[in-house]
C-alpha cells in the first residue's frame, strides 16, 4: 500500500522483463521447459530469478540494485493464472524464434503508458506520447537502411583493431529498434572479417556449428556490444526495454552448451551488464539547465521530469576521443507548442539565452531539429549521423534555422525524400525524409525521390542527383531537375521584381473560435438574421454587426467569390484602425449579437489569446490586418489545393486564416498600376504553378501549400505604360 506510481512503474516493467526473458530462455533450451509453470508462490518466483542472476549477471536479475522486489509480496493465482497462459495451449507462441527487434516494437506499445495511482490504479498514456501523437514503430526496412548507409562508409574494410575504439549510439533509443540493428550489422562485420582472415587465427573469436555454419562466441558478442553501442533515452522505462532486447540478442542462437563453455573458459557470466551502456538521461538538457533554473536542484520532481544528462560524465571515454563515430534514430517530433503543455519549463529553457541550440531560437520548431543539432556537437570529427525525419524543413519558415544550420557547415550527405509516402502507415500521417549528415564539410550531396514506398523498399530506387552545397542557404531548400531549375533561375533573373513587390499578401481573419463568430444564416429578415449555434439554439444577431465571409467554400479560378457565411465583427475602422466596440456600445448598437456573445462566455474567455482582458473577452484572437478587407479589389485563394485557384472579390468578403490557412488573399499596392486580373492570369499560368508547388510543402493526394512563404517571391514582369 505505501509503494507510489513510479516504483509500481518499475516493479510491473522488472517482473514482466524477467518473466519473458526466462521464458524465451526455456525454449531455446537454456533454461529447462515449463520451469515457471511450476511456480506456484512468489517466493519460488524470486529463487527462480536469484538462481537466473548467478547464470547471467545481466543486470535484470540483480537483488542487489533491486532490493524493492524482494519486500513485496504477489497474490499466487495472478502468478498461476500468468504463468498459464505463457504456455500451450493458451499460448500460441513459440519464444525461441521471437527475434528482438520484434519483441521491441510490442514494448514500444507498452512504454507508451504508465500506471497512475489516482487513487485508483489506472493505466493511461503518457502525456509527451500524447504530444509526439502516439507510439509509431519505425518500419524494420528503415531501420537497415539508415544503419547500412551510416555505418558503411566507416566500418567497411577495417579490422577489429582499428574498429577497437569505434562507437556508435542512439540519442533517443526507446526500445532500441536502431541499436539492435547496428549491433547485428556490427557482429556480421567481425564475422565475415575473421572468416576471411582465417578462422584457425580466431578460435576464441568464432566456433562452428551445424551444417557448417560459422557463429561468433559469446564472449565476442558481449566484447562488441559492451565497446560500440550506445544509447540515452528520458524514458526509464525504455531504458529498461533496450537494455532488455539488447541482452535478448546476444543469447540468440546460443545453446546451453555454448553457454556453459563460456562460463567455463572465462569465468564470466552469459550476459554483460549494460547500465554503464544504455543510460537514463534528457538527451537535448545538459547542465546548463542549472544556469536557467538555479532552483531546478532543489526539486526532486523537476530533475525526475527533465532530468538533465551530462555528456562529458556521461560517456568519459566516448569525450575524451573526440565523441561519437555514428549517430543513427529516429528522434522525437514534437512541436513546441505541445512541448510548453508537458514540459514548460524544458520549453523555457530551450528557447533561453543558456539554450545551446540555435534552432530554438525561432517562435515555431520541432524538437527533432534539437536533436539534429546536438547529434552533430557529439560527433568525431569523422562522424556520421543518420536520422528520420520529416522533410518539410525543407520549405517551411520554422525550418529556416535548420536549413541555416546545416548549410553553413555543409553537412547534408545524402538525402532519401519520400514525398508524400507515408512511411509509418495511414494512420500517422508524416511527410518524411531520411537524411544523412557527415560531421565535416561535404561539397556535395545526392538527394533520392523515392518511387512508391513499395517499390523502394524492395530495391527500385529512385534516380540521385548530386548538388553542390555551396548553392544551399536558409532558404527553402527544392530540388528540381537541370533544366526546370534553369529555366526558373532565367526567369527570376531577367525579372527580379516579385509578387510581394507589387501585392499586399494578406493572412485571413484569426477569431481563436470560428464555430461562435462564423456561421451560415438559418432565417433572414430585414434588419437580423437567425442562426443557430452549436448546441442547435436559435439566435437573431442584426445584420449590421455582420460582414460576408467564407467559410469551407469552394473556389473556382477565375471565378467571382460568393460568400456563404456570416462573420461578427465587433469592430469599427477608424482612419485605417480597428477599434473593438465597448461593452457598453455593443449593449447599446447590438443588443441582440451582445447576449449572443454572452451566452459563449466561458468559451470566449477560454481561449488563448494574448492581450484579452475583462472587458474585451469578446475580441479576436488577432487583431492584426482587420483594416486588409475595407475596399477595394482582391484575390482569394484556398492555401491547400490541387491546381492554382485565384478568385476575384470587390465585395469585401472577409475570410479566416493563419500561417496554415484556409484561405490567402492579396490586393495590389497603392503605388502600382498593375490590374489585379494581371497578377491573377501570372499566378494562374501552369509554369508559375510549377514554380510555386516544387518549392512548397506536399501532402496527400497531391496537394501542395500556396501559403506566403511560397508565393511572395514569384516573378512579375513589369509594364512600361508608356509604350
Amino acid at each position: 500500500p505505501k509503494l507510489n506510481g513510479e516504483e509500481i512503474n518499475f516493479l510491473v516493467q522488472r517482473l514482466i522483463n524477467r518473466i519473458i526473458f526466462l521464458r524465451i530462455c526455456e525454449d531455446r533450451a537454456l533454461e529447462h521447459y515449463r520451469s515457471l509453470q511450476q511456480v506456484t508462490t512468489y517466493a519460488q518466483l524470486k529463487t527462480l530469478f536469484e538462481r537466473a542472476d548467478q547464470r547471467y549477471n545481466s543486470g535484470l536479475f540483480d537483488f542487489i540494485e533491486d532490493r524493492l522486489s524482494l519486500s513485496i509480496t504477489l497474490p499466487d493465482a495472478v502468478l498461476i493464472e500468468i504463468f498459464k497462459e505463457l504456455y500451450y495451449p493458451e499460448s500460441p507462441y513459440e519464444f525461441s524464434v521471437v527475434e528482438a527487434s520484434v519483441l521491441g516494437e510490442i514494448y514500444e506499445h507498452f512504454l507508451a503508458r504508465e500506471i497512475q495511482i489516482t487513487p485508483e490504479v489506472r493505466i493511461v498514456e503518457k502525456p509527451e506520447v500524447i504530444a509526439a501523437g502516439g507510439v509509431v514503430s519505425t518500419p524494420k526496412y528503415i531501420v537497415d537502411d539508415i544503419v547500412e548507409r551510416t555505418l558503411s562508409r566507416l566500418v567497411e574494410g577495417k579490422s577489429p583493431q582499428d574498429l577497437s575504439t569505434f562507437t556508435v549510439a542512439d540519442i533517443a533509443c526507446g526500445s532500441g529498434t536502431f541499436l539492435l540493428q547496428a549491433y547485428e550489422y556490427l557482429m556480421n562485420h567481425y564475422l565475415e572479417w575473421y572468416l576471411h582472415d582465417g578462422v584457425q587465427k580466431h578460435s576464441d573469436k568464432v566456433w562452428e556449428g551445424s551444417h557448417g555454419q560459422w557463429h561468433l562466441t559469446l564472449h565476442e558478442k558481449q566484447r562488441i556490444l559492451t565497446t560500440h553501442i550506445h544509447g540515452v533515452d528520458i524514458d526509464h522505462q525504455a531504458v529498461e526495454v533496450c537494455r532488455f532486447s539488447l541482452l535478448l540478442k546476444v543469447i540468440e542462437r546460443e545453446t546451453p552448451a555454448s553457454v556453459d563453455a563460456h562460463l567455463r573458459r572465462y569465468k564470466q557470466r552469459a550476459l554483460p551488464n549494460l547500465r554503464a551502456n544504455i543510460v537514463w538521461g534528457n538527451s537535448i538538457v545538459d547542465d546548463s539547465f542549472f544556469a536557467f533554473n538555479p532552483d531546478a536542484i532543489t526539486s526532486d520532481a523537476l530533475m525526475r521530469k527533465v532530468n538533465p544528462f551530462v555528456w562529458k560524465s556521461g560517456f568519459p571515454h566516448v569525450h575524451s576521443r573526440g565523441g561519437f563515430d555514428a549517430i543513427i534514430g529516429n528522434p522525437p517530433y514534437i512541436r513546441i507548442q505541445n512541448t510548453v503543455q508537458y514540459s514548460p519549463d524544458e520549453a523555457a529553457y530551450y528557447q533561453s539565452d543558456h539554450s545551446p541550440f540555435v534552432t530554438s531560437k525561432s517562435d515555431n520548431f520541432d524538437k527533432y531539429s534539437l536533436f539534429i543539432e546536438r547529434a552533430l556537437t557529439l560527433l568525431r570529427a569523422s562522424g556520421r549521423l543518420g536520422y528520420i525525419v520529416p522533410n518539410k524543413f525543407f520549405t517551411t519558415r520554422a525550418g529556416r534555422a535548420l536549413r541555416q544550420l546545416l548549410s553553413e557547415q555543409c553537412n547534408v550527405a545524402e538525402i532519401t525524400h519520400f514525398g508524400v509516402e507515408q512511411v509509418f502507415g495511414k494512420h500517422t500521417i508524416t511527410y518524411t525524409c531520411i537524411l544523412i549528415l557527415n560531421k565535416h564539410t561535404t561539397e556535395e550531396f545526392w538527394v533520392e525521390h523515392a518511387p512508391r514506398l513499395s517499390e523502394w523498399r524492395y530495391g527500385q530506387r529512385g534516380i540521385r542527383r548530386v548538388y553542390n552545397a555551396a548553392s544551399f542557404s536558409a532558404e527553402p531548400w527544392v530540388f528540381l531537375s537541370p533544366q526546370a531549375e534553369a529555366l526558373f533561375e532565367r526567369l527570376k533573373h531577367s525579372h527580379p521584381t516579385t509578387l510581394e513587390d507589387v501585392a499586399e499578401i494578406l493572412v485571413g481573419v484569426q477569431t481563436s473560435a470560428d464555430k461562435i463568430f462564423v456561421f451560415k444564416k438559418y432565417e433572414d429578415a430585414e434588419h437580423v438574421i437567425t442562426i443557430k449555434d452549436s448546441q442547435k439554439r436559435s439566435w437573431n444577431i442584426e445584420k449590421a454587426i455582420l460582414r460576408p465571409s467564407i467559410y469551407k467554400a469552394r473556389l473556382r479560378a477565375f471565378d467571382i467569390v460568393r460568400s456563404n457565411a456570416f462573420m461578427i465583427f465587433p469592430y469599427r475602422v477608424i482612419d485605417d484602425i480597428a477599434v473593438l466596440y465597448t461593452p457598453e456600445e455593443m449593449q447599446q448598437h447590438f443588443p441582440l449579437c451582445w447576449a449572443y456573445l454572452q451566452a459563449h462566455e466561458t468559451q470566449l474567455r477560454n481561449r488563448d489569446v494574448q492581450g484579452m482582458s475583462d472587458t474585451t473577452w469578446y475580441r479576436y484572437g488577432r487583431s492584426q490586418s482587420l483594416t486588409k478587407f475595407e475596399g477595394g479589389e482582391k484575390l482569394i485563394w484556398s492555401t491547400l489545393t490541387l491546381m492554382p485557384k485565384y478568385t476575384f472579390d470587390d465585395q469585401h468578403t472577409i475570410f479566416t486564416g493563419g500561417g496554415n490557412g484556409p484561405y490567402y488573399g492579396l490586393r495590389m499596392r497603392e503605388e502600382i498600376k498593375l490590374s489585379i486580373h494581371y497578377i491573377q492570369a501570372i499566378l494562374s499560368h501552369p509554369l508559375i504553378e510549377v514554380m510555386v508547388s516544387t518549392g512548397a510543402s506536399s501532402f496527400q493526394h497531391g496537394y501542395t501549400s500556396h501559403g506566403k512563404q511560397f508565393v511572395k517571391d514569384v516573378p512579375i514582369r513589369t509594364i512600361d505604360f508608356s509604350k
